[in-house]
Parts: C-alpha cells; sequence; structure tokens
C-alpha cells in the first residue's frame, strides 16, 4: 500500500512542480511583436528639447527637459528619458518653443501649462518675465467663449492658434510683432493677449478656414476654397510677399498671392510649406540647410513661394513621384508620395533626414552636401529588432544603438506624414503602425533605447524603455498572460488533485472490498 500511494502521489508532484517552476519565473513575460499594442503611439508633438506622445489610449506622455515645467506634474527642472503620463481623454496638442503644451481632450476642452510669460496659456494673465512666477505647472483649463467645439490646435514660440468647427480662429500669447493677428494692438514686446479671441472673419474675406498652422512668430490659416491667410513677423521672408524686410509684420491676416488652390499648409520655426490641389508643393521662409529642397537654390531666405520640382531615390536617380502629403519640420522637411514613399530635404548631420550623411554611400551623394540633404531624398526602411525581446534576452548588443537590422532592407507603405520638428520626425504606416527617426535626446524618438544619441534610420516608434521594463510591464498589464498561464496550471493541478483522490479513494475501497471477501473466505473455511 505505501507503495502504491506514492505511485498515486505522482500526478501531484508533477502539478506542485510546474507550479513551483511558473511561480519561480520573473515576473516579466514578454510581448512577441516588435512593438506592443499597449506602447504604440498614434500622436506626436514636439521641440528641441522635450516632446509629447498620445497613444492608443488617448494618453498623453512627456519626455524631455522640464525647465518651464512641461511635464505637468506641478514641478520645473529635470529631465526626463522615459515617458511620462500627463494627461488621459487627450485628442491633439501642440506646443511652443518657449517651452508651453496646448491639449486638446475628447471632450472639446483645452488644457494648457508650461512657460505663460507671454500669456499664451490663455489664462487671462499679463506680460510677466519673472521666471519664478510666471509658469503654469499643471494642466489648467483655457478660457474659451465659444459654444463651437475646438477642432484643431497649433503653436508658435509663444503664441496660441485654434480652431473651431464653426471655420473661426481664435489666438491668444505674444502680439508685439503681429503673432496674433488682432487687430488695434498697441504693439511692443510686452503686448500680450491674455484669453483666446476671435480674429475678426473679415480678415479671411468672410470664408469658413479648415486648417491652421504656426510658424515661430507667424500664423496661417486656410479656407475652405484653398486660400491661406497670413499673419505675425516676416522671419526670412516667410510672409511670402516679395520682401525679405524682416522688420515688416502683418498684424492681421493677409491673403497670400497665388495663383492655385492650396490643399494644405504646414509650418514649423521660420519655414513653410504648401501642396496645391494639382500636387506641386512649394516652399518658402528660411532656407539656411537647403531645407526648401530646390536645386540651386541657395538663398538663406526665399520670399516668395518657389516649387519643388524634382526627387529622387535613394541611389540618387530623379523619379517621378506624385505627392500627397507635406510635413515640414523647420530645419528639415518631409514630402509623401502616392505611392507611400517619403522624401527628406534639409539638416541630417544626427539622422534627422532618415540617413546617415557619414556613410560611404553619402560622400559623393548629388543629393547630400556635408551633413545636409539638399534635394528631396527617398528615405529607406529596414527590419526592426523586437526590443522586448532582446531585453529578454538581456543582452547588450543594441545598447546605444538603434533597433533596426541595417542588413536588411524592407518595404514599408507610409500613409500619412504625423509629425516633426526637424530634429526628430513621426510617420504612420498603412498598417497603422508608427515609425521615427532622428534626434534621439532624452530618448525623444521612442527607439525603446534611451542611450542612442540619434537614429539615422526610421525605427518603429514605441513608449517602451529597455532599462524599464519591469516597472513598465507592471503598469501597462503584461500580468494578463502569465495571470492567464497560471490560472490554467491552477485548474489542471486541481483537476489531478481530484483524480488522484477518486482513484486513491477508489483503490481503497478495493481493497477494503478485497478484505473483506478474504475475511469471508476464511470465515467458510
Amino acid at each position: 500500500m505505501k507503495v502504491r500511494a506514492k505511485k498515486l502521489s505522482f500526478p501531484l508532484a508533477v502539478a506542485a512542480f510546474v507550479l513551483a517552476v511558473v511561480l519561480s519565473v520573473p515576473q516579466a513575460v514578454y510581448a512577441d511583436t516588435v512593438v506592443s499594442d499597449e506602447y504604440a503611439i498614434r500622436y506626436y508633438s514636439g521641440e528641441a528639447s522635450f516632446s509629447y506622445y498620445i497613444d492608443a489610449e488617448g494618453t498623453l506622455y512627456f519626455a524631455g527637459s522640464n525647465g518651464s515645467g512641461q511635464y505637468g506634474n506641478g514641478t520645473k527642472g529635470g529631465e526626463f528619458s522615459m515617458p511620462r503620463e500627463v494627461l488621459q481623454n487627450v485628442s491633439a496638442v501642440a506646443d511652443g518653443k518657449s517651452g508651453f503644451a496646448i491639449a486638446l481632450r475628447e471632450d472639446g476642452t483645452l488644457w494648457s501649462w508650461g512657460n505663460n510669460e507671454y500669456a499664451q496659456l490663455g489664462q487671462d494673465t499679463q506680460y510677466n518675465n519673472d521666471a519664478e512666477t510666471n509658469c503654469i505647472l499643471t494642466p489648467t483649463e483655457m478660457f474659451y467663449d465659444s459654444s463651437d467645439a475646438v477642432t484643431a490646435v497649433a503653436a508658435g514660440d509663444a503664441f496660441t492658434v485654434v480652431l473651431n468647427e464653426a471655420g473661426e480662429v481664435y489666438t491668444c500669447g505674444r502680439a508685439g510683432d503681429g503673432q496674433t493677428g488682432i487687430a488695434g494692438l498697441e504693439l511692443s514686446r510686452k503686448t500680450v493677449v491674455g484669453r483666446l479671441t476671435k480674429i475678426d472673419q473679415s480678415y479671411f474675406e468672410g470664408k469658413k478656414i479648415v486648417q491652421i498652422d504656426a510658424a515661430e512668430n507667424t500664423g496661417f490659416a486656410l479656407s475652405e476654397d484653398g486660400t491661406l491667410y497670413i499673419w505675425g513677423a516676416n522671419d526670412y521672408g516667410i510672409l511670402g510677399n516679395g520682401s525679405a524686410d524682416e522688420n515688416e509684420i502683418y498684424e492681421t491676416p493677409v491673403r497670400l498671392v497665388f495663383s492655385e488652390k492650396i490643399k494644405k499648409v504646414s509650418a514649423e520655426t521660420m519655414t513653410v510649406m504648401i501642396l496645391t490641389e494639382s500636387g506641386d508643393v512649394y516652399g518658402w521662409g528660411n532656407n539656411a540647410v537647403r531645407q526648401l529642397g530646390v536645386k540651386d537654390l541657395i538663398e538663406l531666405s526665399v520670399t516668395q513661394p518657389t516649387q519643388i520640382e524634382a526627387f529622387y531615390a535613394a541611389d540618387g536617380t530623379e523619379v517621378h513621384a506624385t505627392i500627397t502629403d507635406i510635413l515640414c519640420g523647420g530645419r528639415t522637411n518631409f514630402v509623401l508620395d502616392s505611392d507611400g514613399n517619403v522624401y527628406a530635404f534639409g539638416a541630417a548631420g544626427n539622422g534627422q533626414a532618415g540617413i546617415n550623411p557619414s556613410e560611404s554611400t553619402y560622400l559623393s551623394h548629388p543629393c547630400v552636401s556635408e551633413s545636409n540633404v539638399i534635394l528631396p531624398l527617398r528615405i529607406e526602411f529596414y527590419e526592426p529588432v523586437s526590443l522586448e525581446e532582446e531585453a529578454e534576452k538581456e543582452t547588450s548588443e543594441y545598447d546605444g544603438k538603434a533597433p533596426v537590422n541595417v542588413g536588411k532592407k524592407i518595404d514599408v507603405s507610409i500613409a500619412s506624414l504625423e509629425g516633426s520638428i526637424g530634429d526628430r520626425t513621426f510617420v504612420k504606416d498603412s498598417d497603422g503602425n508608427f515609425w521615427s527617426w532622428g534626434v534621439n535626446l532624452y530618448g525623444m524618438v521612442c527607439s525603446g533605447e534611451a542611450d542612442t544619441s540619434s537614429c539615422a534610420h526610421p525605427v518603429r516608434s514605441t513608449l517602451f524603455r529597455i532599462k524599464n521594463y519591469d516597472t513598465d510591464y507592471v503598469e501597462k498589464n503584461y500580468m494578463l498572460k502569465p495571470a492567464i498561464f497560471m490560472g490554467c496550471v491552477v485548474v489542471i493541478a486541481t483537476a489531478l488533485f481530484i483524480w488522484a483522490e477518486i482513484k486513491k479513494r477508489k483503490t481503497m475501497r478495493m481493497i477494503r472490498e478485497s478484505g473483506e471477501c478474504a475475511r469471508d473466505g476464511e470465515k467458510k473455511r
């Protein structure tokens, strides 16, 4: 019986062993995809030293320098290379070079935080250059006196532009160079508009506005009939009127003299691009690093729309391209063609153009001059490496490197150009995945590796960080898989236990019955 009892307990021993193994395994069970859905990005906005991201659930994250309270957590100062949560239920965000952010939440409300020296946060304040008191350190709802829902928000260096569903434009912030487009102000360095104020519709000739954008000190509004209106400072001739006088300003919106209907406008720092309905691309403003992508155009200031006429494959041969989208990053700019190819032009020394200009391929390339891409050059994509898998291996193979296999090119069809500050750029492919490249200061390219100084090739964008994986793992509910597995083990163990008990009782019953039969036999004898 003792021997038989040991045999019966074997299933229990197996179940106990499996359960012990499971419990001894580290809690991190790594995803089998390159970028887990829980870490995916669907919206980006940023500046040189800080960035914002929105994930698929509408949660807003911050990374980078918190010098003016851009984090929004009640503090000022410090740098954060791991994305930190700021707000939930956010649909869009805009930020300004001076260190502030405006978030449009899913309920249509606007929230602002960060530097408020020029009242750019729309909190009905005055000019205040005291760094100790002019920052708002937590998201605060903005004043907005309209019943029409906000549909878009843009930000310049120190002013904010808002568009509502009625096609009206509201602005606030620095106004000394006409940045707010509000008439009748006594313009000076300290002139501000303290709360969102509507630009008189007459300056848009009574037309409904369908798109807005902002350069450093200049605002843009595109009407539904394809007319572009501009106001503010004439940095590098960005007003587009043929004048290079940087002291010239438009106090209120002025119509751009242009013969074609405009489909889209994109502006950043002191450069602007437009896409016409016929698919032509024009640019003007700052051209210091050849960011307008026009052959033989070497002027630093381009004062009127100038067409970009030629596009080039990765090897430098000219190709036909039908352009469907544009994205102005300022010093590095991008266009997208109908086949899903992205072309970059401008500063490239730190991977901003999606290439490494120091590679031998580009030393005598017709589209590359030193650290600049001077003509629109097609970006190539490479096979991504799973960050979670590399973390699980606990190797240092990818420390300080972009997580792509540069030895294996892949075909990626880009569907849209999402956001850029020139230093770093984010795009979305036809499967809805985000890719990014450029200067990875504070890990803001979201390559998954915070120590990489730059990503010269596109990487799959992720809020994931190798060095913080265990913390992220718990926060992002990766316990689900191990919990299910452990639940299955418990069920199996319970079933084995029940089976063993049944077997044991059946055996004991048989023994008792055989014993009784034996005793009965002895009595009969």
